[in-house]
């Protein structure tokens, strides 16, 4: 994936987020989601360095919280997801 292609998937993600804390404004889970795709797309941008890829866990909480509930914010949240595993030096399959 492209840093364009990222940059949609993240802003189409954020919209999503941002849609459903006007209506659950407290709920953690969202907010959470929402401060790591605004790191996301700063990073994307080149304003943030990479230490903080290990630490999203958008994939996690598209199970956990999402799915069933928002399928397409889900899905969104599972390919940013495999592209921050991507993306990140740290991760390793072994």
């Amino acid at each position: 994936m492209n840093k364009h292609e990222f940059e949609s998937i993240l802003r189409d993600a954020l919209e999503r987020t941002g849609k459903h804390l006007a209506e659950r404004p407290d709920f953690q889970p969202l907010i959470s989601i929402q401060r790591q795709l605004e790191y996301l797309i700063k990073f994307n941008a080149g304003q943030e360095d990479s230490s903080r890829l290990k630490d999203i866990i958008v994939g996690i909480q598209a199970v956990r919280e999402i799915k069933g509930w928002d399928d397409v914010l889900a899905h969104l949240l599972y390919k940013i997801d495999t592209e921050v595993d991507r993306l990140n030096p740290d991760f390793s399959l072994g």
